[in-house]
């Protein structure tokens, strides 16, 4: 099975992933830590995930979704990745592939055969 690739920014940066759009989802996921740290919580790494991917951006959540995490640093990771398999750009370097035109290859002197 053939595996493409869909580009979350094309600049390849990771801004603008959450739902308000102004933090990176670096500067997101440390400020999520922090809080906790804070308030002192003790949640599941379950309920911890789920809060994670409930802030991202819908097309970034369904696209994670896909997906099998186990722990919050898969989740991370996930989200972070610039590019992900099975998406619907998988023509791009087929197209290109396919409108290059074949050389054709003149024999050489000396080995024409009539």
């Amino acid at each position: 099975m053939r595996k493409s690739l869909v580009d979350i920014d094309e600049r390849g940066d990771t801004k603008n992933l959450t739902r308000n759009g102004s933090k990176s989802l670096e500067e997101y996921h440390k400020d999520m830590e922090v809080a906790l740290i804070r308030a002192n919580m003790l949640e599941s790494n379950e309920a911890i995930m789920a809060h994670f991917l409930h802030e991202l951006n819908k097309d970034i959540q369904d696209i994670v979704e896909l997906y099998h995490f186990a722990t919050m640093e898969d989740l991370r990771r996930l989200t972070s990745r610039k590019t992900y398999p099975n998406g619907p750009n998988n023509l791009r370097g087929k197209d290109k592939e396919k409108a290059r035109p074949s050389k054709d290859k003149s024999p050489k002197k000396g080995n024409f055969i009539p």
